[in-house]
């Protein structure tokens, strides 16, 4: 019982999967009599000391994942305050109502999913219904990277020509996969980009200085944003960042550092610093902001 227990990625499973691999309803009893699993729901049991939360929390609900919190197990990147999406398993299914970052997508069938986390193709498709573009390409930019630098097992991996031809299938997976870099190594590089690029902006990433460092992004060839993560607790790291901020001015780049929350909740404060430059030293590439859709 324990072999099979192992196989089970999420730490939650259908009671039914478990049937169907052989077990048997003794070895059910004496599993939970041993403290190896324990009943969620109806039909559902964990499995994990330490399940994964958000699938925890979805079949807790009486649904299961999907969304951009499931296409974190293939690689796919979770915007900040993003919702977890749950799947109802059917029209007249009861579950427990909890409004907060949560969305309830209803389906007639129960999908195929019987560790709590709906097939990728799926939760693909939900995230794009439900995010903002910024977001679904900052979602797709995870999976893309993620199947290119082949950071997975092969077994659970997806490859990159899987995600491409998903994409395809819709006119808004189309538009966010010419958004998209495979390249980008993080959300916090995806944001600004996607931003800049739908404003009409030349932006490129991870650009080589001669000293070989990298910038974060290159606009209009002529201004870099660097974007701070989270935290920078690494040593050194401070005059690191200004000494490569220097090293680009001398190469006739213009360098502009924000910080994670400036760049997400504050976009108009780095948007507004970005423009005036351009406007003093090249304002022929200057953009005119897209005024807000009624």
């Amino acid at each position: 019982m324990q072999d099979l227990l192992a196989l089970v990625p999420t730490g939650v499973v259908q009671v039914r999967w478990l049937l169907q691999q052989g077990a048997s309803r003794a070895d059910l009893a004496r599993a939970r009599r041993q403290g190896l699993i324990k009943t969620i729901r109806r039909g559902w049991v964990e499995t994990a000391p330490a399940p994964d939360p958000h699938v925890l929390r979805a079949v807790s609900l009486g649904g299961v994942l999907s969304g951009p919190h499931a296409l974190a197990r293939w690689g796919g990147r979770i915007p900040p305050d993003a919702y977890g999406h749950i799947v109802q398993v059917g029209h007249t299914a009861p579950i427990k109502r909890e409004r907060l970052h949560t969305h309830y997508v209803h389906h007639a069938a129960m999908p195929a999913a019987p560790f709590g986390i709906v097939p990728w193709q799926q939760a693909l498709r939900h995230a794009l219904g439900r995010l903002e573009i910024v977001e679904a390409v900052a979602v797709v930019d995870g999976l893309l990277h993620t199947a290119r630098s082949r950071k997975l097992p092969p077994a659970s991996a997806l490859r990159e020509d899987e995600i491409r031809s998903e994409l395809m299938r819709s006119s808004l997976g189309r538009q966010v996969l010419a958004l998209s870099d495979a390249d980008s190594e993080s959300i916090i590089e995806s944001y600004p980009r996607v931003r800049l690029r739908l404003l009409g902006y030349d932006v490129k990433i991870q650009v080589r200085l001669p000293s070989l460092e990298r910038l974060d992004l290159l606009i209009e060839e002529i201004i870099s944003l660097e974007a701070d993560g989270r935290g920078h607790a690494e040593p050194g790291r401070y005059v690191k960042d200004h000494a490569k901020a220097a090293r680009s001015a001398q190469t006739g780049v213009i360098p502009l550092r924000f910080t994670f929350a400036q760049i997400i909740y504050h976009w108009d404060l780095v948007l507004s610093s970005i423009e005036a430059l351009l406007a003093r030293f090249c304002p022929e590439k200057l953009r005119p902001r897209i005024p807000p859709s009624c």
